[in-house]
């Protein structure tokens, strides 16, 4: 029936916590000054965009947590209604047309590859992915 196959599928999903994760421990040794910048480079001119300086281990150990707990409170806050319509108001905000401009543009420069390219697949195929779900 149904609701056994629904019941077998649900089965195999991960089971999630009933508490959020516990904080990563914290570091007062780790500071951003011990480390270089590194370059970042527009891929399609090969000139200086920016730097970026590394994050700590104690900044990844935090941004893994906090996404840890983003999936927790995403899962268990949220219907799948409610989820379903933040990816649609997602989708409405990056289909303006400025925003897709500064997509578009950040795309070519990260990768190379040309903005008809982009504008013409990469772009609209995520904003019509949030969109479907």
């Amino acid at each position: 029936t149904t609701n056994e196959s629904f019941s077998k599928a649900k089965g195999n999903r991960k089971p999630q916590s009933s508490s959020p994760p516990s904080p990563p421990p914290t570091s007062s040794t780790s500071s951003s000054s011990n480390y270089k910048y590194y370059n970042l480079y527009d891929a399609s001119t090969s000139q200086l965009r920016s730097q970026l300086l590394p994050a700590t281990p104690t900044e990844i150990s935090l941004a893994i947590h906090n996404g840890k707990v983003a999936q927790y409170t995403w899962y268990n806050n949220y219907t799948p209604s409610q989820r379903s319509d933040v990816l649609l108001q997602t989708s409405i905000a990056l289909s303006d047309p400025q925003t897709m401009e500064e997509l578009i543009y950040l795309e070519v420069c990260d990768t190379s590859r040309t903005k008809k390219e982009i504008s013409s697949y990469d772009v609209p195929t995520a904003i019509e992915t949030l969109k479907y779900y």
